[in-house]
């Protein structure tokens, strides 16, 4: 897994891990220890993810970490509403 700023500097490189663990899963067991990984970031830092990472967002958020997500289209639907649309742009770009 590649931790990577928004500006594109790669921030750390983890793993390798197995091939059947989620970008979720991984990124949890990341940051369980307080004096890992998660020590390098601040209450209110942004993580931008996507939708791999979405079973991880709680937790993320639990930590006081800002997280957002692209707006993806459901089933059945043809396009985004309005409001997720803007939602969306406000993390793509």
């Amino acid at each position: 897994m590649v931790a990577v700023a928004p500006d594109g500097h790669i921030i750390d490189l983890f793993g390798p891990f197995d091939a059947n663990k989620s970008d979720a899963d991984i990124m949890l067991s990341l940051f369980k220890d307080p004096n890992g990984v998660r020590s390098r970031f601040q209450q209110k830092d942004i993580f931008i993810v996507d939708r791999g990472f979405a079973s991880a967002i709680p937790v993320l958020e639990g930590y006081g970490f800002v997280v957002k997500m692209p707006e993806f289209i459901e089933r059945g639907q043809t396009s985004l509403s309005v409001e997720r649309a803007n939602r969306s742009r406000l993390v793509t770009v």
